[in-house]
């Protein structure tokens, strides 16, 4: 089962994982309105601990912060940050991302797994033909399906989408190797 709990969006830094962006404040007592990247939107709130990308003289700084309390308000997300219980207090969060480390996402089961990791898989077919490298992921109506990029420039396939659907198009993926065996016809 294909999990996408965390869209891509990620920072340079491996260890760190872009969950959000602050995009407004709610009400006066320093909550803040998060714009959510994570599926469904509202797993943000389910991650407490977080570092908020702050602007310094000289370039950003990721710094560490909790939230105390989040929950759904109409069409939007708004947390509170422990400690900043005024509008004044949290203006310097607007516009900045909010990241968590790696480690902090939730471990997932056999045959689970995060976009992030499948993302640049190299993609063969079950002959061993070379198909190319996992691009992206998108979600659709029914199931999620990837976007493979070849590899051989003599190849003018813009790209491949074939669904995410394991056991009948995907038939192994293998992260430790970087690998994913697939049925699928490049020409379908």
């Amino acid at each position: 089962m294909l999990k996408s709990a965390v869209v891509e969006k990620e920072d340079k830094t491996d260890d760190l994982i872009i969950i959000g962006k602050i995009n407004g404040f709610f009400g006066v007592k320093g909550w803040v309105k998060v714009f959510s990247y994570t599926q469904p939107k509202e797993n943000i709130i389910n991650y407490r601990k977080i570092l908020i990308k702050e602007k310094l003289e000289r370039g950003f700084s990721w710094q560490p912060y909790e939230i105390s309390q989040g929950r759904v308000q109409g069409k939007t997300i708004v947390v509170h940050i422990s400690g900043y219980d005024n509008k004044d207090d949290v203006q310097k969060f607007f516009g900045q991302e909010i990241a968590i480390n790696k480690e902090d996402l939730p471990q997932l089961g056999n045959k689970d797994y995060y976009w992030r990791d499948l993302i640049g898989l190299n993609v063969n077919d079950i002959e061993g033909n070379y198909l190319g490298i996992v691009d992206s992921m998108m979600a659709t109506g029914s199931n999620d399906v990837m976007v493979v990029k070849p590899q051989d420039e003599g190849n003018k396939t813009d790209s491949i989408l074939i669904p995410f659907v394991l056991d009948l198009y995907i038939k192994e993926v293998n992260l430790t190797l970087g690998t994913m065996i697939v049925d699928w016809d490049q020409d379908f």
